[in-house]
């Protein structure tokens, strides 16, 4: 499996993060078992990131109906919804705040 050509990037995209691991010199039925494994780890990745995506898009809905003044949080929802990892330094330089308030920002 690890001897075919081609980027081996996409593999570790779907859980084969080792680069000595078992898929390298797998091949048969253990191979088709670890590339199996391989797209289960990456779906459930997939599925937890987009679970925490959406739990704080409720948050932040939910605080947005309680303020006058929603401020910045609109724009941060959209931006961790665009890019989900993000820090408070991404924050400061989407939104034009301090750090401080990024912090803050992202502590909702």
């Amino acid at each position: 499996m690890g001897r075919q050509p081609g980027s081996q990037g996409g593999l570790v995209a779907l859980g084969m993060r080792h680069n000595g691991g078992r898929w390298k010199t797998a091949s048969g039925e253990e191979a088709e078992h670890l590339w199996l494994g391989a797209i289960r780890a990456g779906a459930m990745a997939h599925l937890e990131l987009e679970n925490r995506l959406r739990a704080f898009a409720m948050r932040v809905r939910h605080v947005l109906v309680r303020r006058r003044r929603s401020g910045q949080l609109g724009e941060l929802m959209a931006f961790a919804m665009e890019r989900p990892l993000i820090n408070s330094s991404d924050v400061a330089q989407r939104t034009g705040l301090t750090h401080a308030g990024a912090i803050k920002l992202l502590s909702i």
